[in-house]
């Protein structure tokens, strides 16, 4: 007797346990959550030269592996964004010898799969290396899983404007404004409930960069998607696809929420 899983029960259980492994390991810090993050970003890296090659593109695959590791580590590993450079000069010494026909095709996808997502994500670990870097990277987990869900229930069940038709039909401005509104009221109740590091109005602002950057990111995404007709971009993660379709909106979010705490510890 075979068992059918819904599929929203399988996207609900993957959501608990992969919230649950990252927390858990974001409150450890340190190696441990690096390897998650290096573990996400290695498999997303895989996932997009996957897209990449679906479009006519023949990265050196290894090589970009190797740069994404030590650039989606090296806010842990002395020299970590320099020595990514090292396996970039190496390609470059061995290219006039390649008999691909296309070779700035593969050179620029080669690199960009260790920008994206890989880089992207490192800034998980430079959030987590902050004063009080736990409370920051559970505060923009939260934000962002919020404007996730905010978007996709408000978007599925009230949604009629579409938002950018030729990139997501699925897309609507309802969904949009949720996904904005949604990291607001939680900023609030996280402002109430636990000690940020942040006063009312700082919280506020994050949230509303994490709620755009979180849209962005999955508009990019789709973009991405669509220009080689793709639903997803691989099916690691039960109910939610690939890491891509999961972290789309993290990879622009985390970036911009690092640079926004940095520019107030500054100030």
């Amino acid at each position: 007797m075979s068992w059918h899983i819904p599929n929203w029960l399988r996207r609900l259980l993957t959501s608990l346990v992969g919230a649950f492994v990252l927390v858990a390991g974001a409150w450890q810090g340190g190696w441990y959550f690096a390897v998650l993050v290096a573990i996400a970003a290695m498999l997303g890296q895989w996932e997009w030269y996957g897209l990449l090659q679906r479009a006519g593109m023949r990265p050196w695959r290894l090589t970009g592996l190797c740069m994404g590791l030590l650039l989606a580590l090296h806010p842990l590993v002395p020299g970590g964004a320099r020595l990514s450079m090292l396996p970039l000069a190496i390609l470059l010494m061995w290219m006039p010898f390649s008999r691909r026909d296309h070779p700035v095709h593969s050179f620029c996808a080669t690199v960009s799969g260790a920008l994206y997502p890989s880089l992207l994500l490192a800034f998980l670990l430079h959030l987590r290396l902050m004063e009080q870097g736990f409370s920051l990277v559970l505060t923009v987990f939260i934000l962002v899983w919020v404007s996730d869900s905010c978007a996709y229930a408000v978007g599925s069940r009230w949604g009629q404007h579409k938002l950018a038709p030729i990139v997501s039909p699925n897309k609507t401005w309802e969904g949009y404004i949720a996904g904005l509104l949604g990291p607001l009221f939680a900023g609030v109740m996280l402002h109430v409930a636990f000690a940020s590091p942040l006063v009312l109005i700082e919280i506020l602002a994050l949230s509303l960069i994490c709620g755009v950057g979180s849209a962005s990111g999955d508009l990019a995404a789709s973009r991405f998607k669509r220009a080689v007709q793709l639903d997803t971009t691989g099916s690691v993660l039960p109910g939610h696809g690939g890491i891509l379709d999961r972290f789309d909106g993290m990879m622009v979010a985390a970036p911009l929420a690092y640079f926004f705490v940095w520019v107030l510890a500054a100030g």
